[in-house]
C-alpha cells in the first residue's frame, strides 16, 4: 500500500508524530505550510474569525496514493484552519483517507465533531479516526491545567505513552 501523510503542527507537537508514524509505516510525508508572515496573530484570526487560511502548495498528489493520513490538531474540536484549507483543496482527488489528532483533551462528542467535519470538507467519511490527547502525558493533578496541556512540548519518547493507540494506528496500514 502506498501511503501519504499530510500534516500540519502549529507548535511542533503533531510534527513529531508524523515523523513517528512515517518512519513506522513507511509513508511519504509533506507538511502543510500557512502562507503568513505573523504566526500568533494569523493563528488567532483564524481561530476566532473562522478563517481558512492560505497555503503554500501541497506538493505531492493524493491520487498517486492508495490513502493519505492527514494528522493535525484540534482547537476547540474542531481541525486546524490550515488543515481545512488543505482538504478543501484536495477534495476533487481525494481517495481513502484517515485523520489523527495529538489534541489537548479529549471531550465527549469530540470524535462524532471531528468526523463530521471531515465529511463536509471532503464529502466522505474518513477511513479511521484516533485521538492521542497531550493531557494524558502528564500527571493526574495537570491534566486538566490549559497552560500546562498547551505547553507541552512532545517527543518522540513521549509517544509510547500512547502505546495500544499507536498500534492499532500503525495496525491500519499493515
Amino acid at each position: 500500500m502506498k501511503l501519504l501523510i499530510l500534516y500540519y503542527s502549529r507548535t511542533g507537537n503533531n510534527r513529531v508524530l508524523a515523523h513517528y508514524l512515517s518512519d513506522n509505516i513507511g509513508a511519504d510525508i509533506e507538511e502543510i505550510t500557512p502562507l503568513r508572515r505573523f504566526k500568533l496573530l494569523g493563528f488567532m484570526l483564524d481561530f476566532f474569525g473562522n478563517r481558512t487560511p492560505k497555503i503554500a502548495p501541497i506538493a505531492r498528489r493524493p491520487q498517486d496514493y492508495d490513502h493519505v493520513l492527514f494528522i493535525a490538531p484540534l482547537y476547540d474540536m474542531g481541525i486546524a484552519h490550515p488543515m481545512k484549507t488543505a482538504l478543501g483543496a484536495l477534495k476533487p482527488n481525494l481517495g481513502a483517507y484517515s485523520f489523527v489528532t495529538l489534541c489537548g483533551y479529549h471531550r465527549d462528542e469530540q470524535s462524532a465533531h471531528v468526523r463530521q467535519e471531515l465529511l463536509d470538507l471532503t464529502g466522505k467519511m474518513p477511513a479511521h479516526v484516533q485521538e492521542l490527547p497531550v493531557c494524558d502525558l502528564l500527571p493526574a493533578e495537570k491534566q486538566r491545567d490549559v497552560m500546562t496541556v498547551s505547553a507541552r512540548k512532545v517527543t518522540t519518547a513521549d509517544l509510547d505513552a500512547f502505546g495500544s493507540k499507536l498500534s492499532d494506528i500503525v495496525g491500519w496500514f499493515a
